[in-house]
């Protein structure tokens, strides 16, 4: 089986001293139940929901195997949210499009798993940021896509809270990447994936 994850600098890991990141930990703990398993990390910093649109097809297919089980991961929505001089960087409305436009062309290639945006040391942004989370919820959803919501465990832990803040106010540092990793890996439709069956 081969995994490919798309996302933001939260999916590449950024600011974990240890370069390990989320996917790195959640690849590792998945290859003690699923040993025959390649993992690709293809997170790219500052990137929003309309860069993955752009980019994800062709990265996934040179990375593709016709005999092997396929499942493509995306993550993604903090830049999204962003506030810039003219407002969102995108716009509610073309995130959830653009989700649309993912989940249905990465259908036909794969298994497809969304996992939700993280929260971070800044209330307004994750207001928005959970407004956002609903409606991708239900887009999703609509169409029998799997999707971790992990923003309400993480916004209730103080461990994670007290990481983002003590960093750079978004990203953890390796004890929340590998908080967040477990918190995946022990996602009952990620279970169903590794263990052999449909990730729904």
């Amino acid at each position: 089986m081969r995994i490919i994850f798309f996302g933001d600098s939260f999916v590449n890991g950024t600011r974990d001293p240890e370069y390990r990141g989320w996917v790195s930990v959640l690849c590792a703990e998945s290859a003690r139940v699923h040993s025959d398993l390649t993992c690709y990390n293809l997170g790219v910093r500052k990137e929003t929901s309309a860069d993955i649109l752009t980019r994800w097809e062709s990265e996934f297919i040179p990375r593709s195997v016709p005999d092997e089980r396929m499942v493509t991961v995306f993550s993604y929505g903090v830049n999204d949210t962003a506030i810039e001089e003219s407002g969102r960087r995108v716009p509610l409305e073309s995130t959830i499009e653009n989700t649309r436009k993912i989940v249905e062309g990465a259908r036909g290639l794969s298994d497809t798993m969304v996992i939700g945006p993280t929260p971070l040391a800044d209330n307004d942004h994750n207001d928005r940021l959970m407004e956002l989370i609903a409606s991708m919820e239900r887009c999703l959803d609509d169409r029998g896509v799997p999707f971790c919501n992990v923003f309400p465990t993480l916004i209730s832990s103080p461990a994670w809270m007290h990481d983002v803040a003590a960093n750079d106010g978004m990203h953890p540092r390796s004890g929340g990447f590998n908080f967040l990793a477990h918190l995946i890996f022990n996602w009952p439709a990620w279970q169903r994936l590794i263990r052999g069956g449909e990730g729904r």
